[in-house]
């Protein structure tokens, strides 16, 4: 499996297997080539045939995606390609960097929230060990934009598995009362029912994934559907 962000499909490097019929899982489009297990504890792909090794079996786009803290003066926050020697920096935040302008306007309608909350923590000095949970909110400001805009929820597919342990229990808890401070203290951010805040939290890390450059470093954490 090989989860990309929104790179070039002309920058691939695996071999792509060739979909002569596709399957539909809960109205996602799959290659005949796998199936989906889907149990009380979660998903898991498996093949249906015999697949060489280092094959492309499946791409899928993230549906939310946040740059990483050491990633983001060096990647573009919207296609997360290496950053030129001209950069567009958001003027606001002073945080995310572009390649271009259209890029910086298409992440827009993802960046809005995430902005605010950036300047507030640059103008207010929020406590350091808050700061220490900001990558999980950054990815939590991220997505609810984009989720107040969907007709239907697109991660009722995901498992949350709320009955984590006590340890993760308390990381959750303290990244709520980090995004609470930031609501209470910014202007426009609208978190929703507590209860379905740490289901979102718990979605975001039971299916987060990594996402890499062509070096396999990585520059992003992402949200897949599929």
């Amino acid at each position: 499996l090989r989860m990309i962000g929104k790179f070039r499909e002309s920058r691939s490097i695996c071999p792509v297997i060739e979909v002569k019929k596709e399957i539909m899982y809960k109205g996602i489009p799959l290659p005949s080539s796998i199936t989906i297990q889907d149990g009380p504890k979660g998903r898991g792909l498996i093949a249906t045939r015999d697949l060489p090794a280092g094959t492309t079996v499946l791409k899928s786009e993230p549906y939310s995606y946040a740059v990483t803290p050491s990633s983001h003066q060096t990647v573009c926050a919207y296609c997360l390609q290496k950053l030129g020697n001209d950069p567009q920096q958001c003027s606001k935040c002073k945080y995310n960097c572009y390649c271009s302008r259209d890029c910086q306007a298409a992440d827009w309608l993802v960046h809005k929230w995430e902005c605010k909350a950036m300047a507030t923590i640059l103008h207010q000095s929020l406590e350091p060990e808050l700061l220490k949970e900001f990558g999980v909110v950054r990815r939590v400001l991220r997505i609810l934009p984009k989720l107040k805009k969907a007709k239907t929820d697109p991660l009722a597919v995901l498992h949350s598995n709320l009955d984590v342990s006590p340890e993760k229990k308390k990381y959750f808890q303290i990244a709520i009362s980090f995004l609470e401070r930031l609501s209470s203290r910014t202007s426009g951010i609208d978190l929703g029912d507590k209860h379905d805040l740490e289901e979102l939290l718990c979605k975001l890390d039971c299916n987060g994934q990594g996402i890499l450059d062509y070096s396999q470093n990585p520059v992003a954490a992402g949200c897949y559907i599929l």
